[in-house]
């Protein structure tokens, strides 16, 4: 109740001001076609922002010290996964994802401004997690590491979250001929199914950490589930810069990937 009651209501403004903000990721729809998938995200962020807040100040009230370190697992990476950011950076956010989660494509602008506000300090790393629920995840997810083979995974990352509802193995093809890929390379590459053991462990790894829905991070080894707002990010972010502690020192080396 007291987070309810605190929570601050979108309004048209909001929404409009995001839209602006984000165009380059709207994926050129119109901000009436967005507008209720907006409002549904601000009014997410605002609740975890409210929820934040509150606890905050109840730990502020309480004089609540805390000795111990954050929980954190151990996730180690391999350089050649599909990353964004410099190897070494501080801070390393895994990311487990899904190209037919609607919840996944949601936290798209918010890994965005994570990049936008923090440069080179995060590296984001990209796994596959694809639920079976989901028929066409992990073909669409064997088709984007064909396009990590070919340097173009981002833009094909793009791609296939601009067009989650028609993820069918020809427009996999069609795609990878409008984001500029070798298509006769592409089509060899997911015939082979090579690429089909590198999802798997990545689903091996992830259910090991004890991830179970799409999307999940760990950040630095601190988990956090679901399209969370930027705030919530930017928080483990910043707490984890600010930190002196090894244990928060990116694990890199070998992921367990094929």
């Amino acid at each position: 109740q007291q987070i309810t009651q605190k929570v601050k209501p979108v309004t048209d403004e909001d929404i409009a001001t995001f839209y602006e903000q984000n165009k380059a990721q709207m994926r050129g729809q119109a901000i009436d076609q967005m507008r209720d998938q907006l409002r549904a995200f601000l009014k997410d962020q605002n609740q975890v922002a409210a929820r934040e807040t509150y606890l905050k100040s109840l730990r502020e009230k309480a004089n609540v010290k805390l000795n111990l370190g954050p929980p954190r697992a151990t996730v180690a990476v391999a350089a050649d996964e599909p990353s964004r950011g410099p190897i070494d950076a501080p801070v390393q956010i895994v990311i487990y994802s899904e190209f037919q989660c609607p919840y996944c494509s949601r936290v798209g602008p918010t890994l965005d401004k994570i990049v936008e506000t923090y440069g080179e300090k995060v590296r984001l790393v990209f796994r596959d997690f694809p639920l079976a629920m989901h028929p066409n995840a992990r073909p669409a997810a064997i088709a984007a590491q064909c396009a990590h083979e070919q340097g173009k995974f981002w833009e094909y990352h793009e791609k296939l979250f601009a067009n989650q509802r028609t993820l069918a193995t020809e427009n996999l093809k069609t795609y990878a001929s409008e984001t500029g890929l070798d298509v006769a390379k592409f089509d060899e590459c997911v015939a082979s199914q090579r690429f089909g053991a590198a999802v798997d462990s990545d689903m091996a790894s992830g259910s090991k950490l004890g991830v179970s829905g799409t999307p999940a991070f760990f950040v630095n080894g601190r988990f956090l589930s679901g399209a969370q707002p930027f705030e919530a990010f930017e928080q483990l972010v910043n707490e984890e810069l600010e930190s002196g502690d090894s244990k928060a020192t990116p694990q890199v080396g070998k992921s367990g990937r094929s």
